[in-house]
């Protein structure tokens, strides 16, 4: 098994670095939302890049950290290198492996830290691609567990000292885990994790993100973002 994952994590390494060769090509001729946009549109038709349910877990992600950073007046060249980052936060689980991540019973501390390591493989992977837009994404992949009151991981910082694209795909990838469904446990309804973000406002989370992130248009049916996402 070990053999295959680190089989499909040199693919994916290849491909992904591949279309940030194009990106820094393309650099010369378009803008950088222009470029990010395109990278986005090749990470999602490139099956390899994600597990099966990851996958949506990385396109909810992209949209609601996105969404949010329009809200706080991010640029489009920005709100465009956040969805990918919101894409890669979790590329480095593919070199924990499927069978650890997808592990029912509870996990030994060992194996913990192994899943938590994912945050210091995506940013291994990611810091190999050039260009300050992929040094961003490669931010986000390490630091989206850090917490507001520093007792994140993986180095507990805390705070501002969190970067701002690493807060806001927190936010977004807790509202997301919260309402799916897991092998060890059935989704959390959309009110419910809402109210748990907001309760964790100034604690886990920057507060005044989580205030705007409450305030967000859902379809509570499909968890979907309204087009008029802000009310």
């Amino acid at each position: 098994m070990r053999r295959i994952d680190e089989a499909h994590e040199i693919d994916l390494i290849l491909r992904i670095h591949q279309s940030s060769l194009r990106i820094a090509d393309n650099a010369r001729h378009y803008s950088i939302r222009e470029c990010m946009n395109t990278f986005e549109s090749q990470l999602l038709s490139d099956e390899s890049l994600h597990f099966g349910e990851t996958r949506q877990h990385a396109l909810a992600v992209a949209d609601l950290a996105s969404t949010l950073s329009t809200i706080i007046g991010l640029t489009a060249e920005e709100v465009a290198t956040l969805r990918v980052a919101g894409l890669l936060h979790d590329v480095g689980k593919v070199r924990v492996g499927r069978t650890l991540l997808e592990k029912s019973d509870k996990l030994s501390s060992d194996e913990l830290c192994e899943v938590q390591n994912h945050v210091h493989y995506g940013f291994e992977i990611l810091s190999q691609l050039e260009g300050p837009a992929m040094a961003k994404v490669a931010q986000v992949a390490l630091s989206h567990h850090e917490r507001w009151d520093g007792s994140g991981y993986p180095h507990g910082i805390a705070g501002h000292a969190i970067p701002m694209f690493a807060r806001l795909v927190g936010i977004a990838d807790v509202y997301d885990a919260l309402t799916t469904d897991r092998v060890y446990r059935p989704a959390y309804s959309h009110e419910y994790a809402v109210e748990w973000i907001q309760s964790q406002a100034g604690k886990l989370f920057d507060p005044e993100l989580a205030a705007l992130f409450s305030k967000l248009n859902f379809d509570q049916d499909t968890r979907i973002l309204r087009r008029n996402s802000f009310h």
